[in-house]
């Protein structure tokens, strides 16, 4: 007999499509050294469900001297389920960590002109 053992998910969210992340990086050029500019998270633990399709916007932007952010809002709405702000982490400097834009966007962002853009929803374990 044979088991199947499934590891916990990590986080779930929806990835940037290539074009979409291209298009993103010439109108947002990275403030820092280290490029994520990846996914938005939905959920995050062993819990983390696979999202919806949703319409993205970019609908914000904040940075400072370590990390950079771009703020986006889910079928209308920046709050994610956890009461986080969805969001894409943008770039890094050197040792920052991409959690450290939860922080970032904790104190704020300056909005921008929405601009839509497309994203596959997933799940990483």
């Amino acid at each position: 007999m044979t088991t199947t053992i499934t590891k916990p998910a990590l986080y779930s969210g929806w990835k940037i499509t290539p074009l979409a992340r291209e298009t993103l990086l010439r109108i947002f050029p990275p403030l820092h050294p280290r490029t994520v500019a990846h996914h938005i998270t939905f959920q995050f633990g062993p819990d983390a469900i696979k999202p919806a399709p949703a319409q993205l916007a970019v609908v914000g932007h904040a940075f400072s001297s370590e990390v950079e952010a771009l703020v986006v809002a889910v079928n209308g709405s920046v709050r994610r389920p956890d009461g986080g702000t969805f969001h894409i982490t943008w770039s890094l400097g050197a040792g920052a960590r991409p959690v450290q834009s939860n922080d970032l966007l904790a104190c704020g962002w300056e909005d921008v002109s929405p601009l839509q853009f497309n994203a596959t929803p997933f799940v990483k374990r």
